[in-house]
């Protein structure tokens, strides 16, 4: 009999307009047949949409479960299944994938399949504070100092971009429950940040996390750059001037 712990649960989030669920707990046996129930469920609310399943915190599946995963994605739309521990994904290998299928590693490979899913189709860029912001889907990491000296690596998007800095949403929500202390808006402690454009360029500055923004489950930070040297931000200029002519 499983514990309580080990039963599967689900949440949905959305980063715009690609819906993530995130799976937890394990997945095997007679759940399988209600976990299938419950993704179909969730993913009905925007049938039309883009959907990666997030398999981070999942601890184990079997047969049954991966038929229950495959069954529930939708077959008209991309999908992707987040890697999951070792044993879950040499489960996942065991069976063929549909082609609208993709297996993502981690955020790069979520925004090289999934990049115009992340960004709002409504919006393009918008007059905030001192600087133009524009929507993206940029891979970011970001580090931080703790209070022995080791270091503490995070990785999120970044789904909103500026001269003067960046808003950036965690797709593993494990690394915001561990990131909290250290972004917390009212520390102000300086991260080592490291966005990696299209070109293959990385913008590396420091800043500060100024605001952190809960958007149902979803969990964003907005850090504005303290140091920057002109070349970075000049990398960052030309992506936006770029990028904002394309739209035209």
């Amino acid at each position: 009999m499983q514990k309580m712990s080990d039963q599967p649960q689900m949440q949905r989030r959305q980063i715009g307009r690609l819906n993530i669920i995130d799976v937890k707990g394990e997945l095997v046996g007679p759940w399988a047949l209600r976990v299938k129930e419950e993704l179909n469920a969730l993913i009905s609310h925007h049938p039309n949409r883009a959907v990666v399943i997030n398999l981070k915190s999942l601890q184990g599946i079997d047969s049954l479960g991966v038929k229950a995963l495959i069954e529930s994605l939708p077959g008209n739309q991309p999908a992707g299944l987040l890697s999951g521990n070792l044993s879950v994904m040499e489960m996942i290998k065991t069976v063929a994938l549909p082609s609208q299928v993709r297996i993502l590693k981690g955020e790069e490979d979520l925004v090289d399949c999934f990049g115009r899913e992340l960004v709002e189709s409504d919006t393009t860029g918008e007059e905030l504070r001192k600087h133009w912001r524009m929507n993206t889907a940029l891979p970011l990491k970001f580090s931080c100092e703790g209070s022995k000296g080791e270091s503490y690596e995070f990785r999120a998007i970044v789904t909103n971009l500026s001269e003067g800095g960046l808003f950036a949403e965690y797709i593993d929500l494990t690394d915001a429950i561990k990131s909290q202390s250290f972004v917390n808006p009212y520390e102000l402690k300086m991260l080592v940040i490291e966005v990696k454009l299209p070109t293959q360029q990385n913008v590396i500055a420091k800043g500060k996390v100024i605001r952190r923004k809960l958007n149902g489950e979803q969990v964003g930070i907005g850090i504005e750059f303290y140091e920057i040297s002109p070349e970075n931000k000049r990398m960052i200029q030309d992506f936006l001037k770029y990028n904002a002519a394309s739209l035209k």
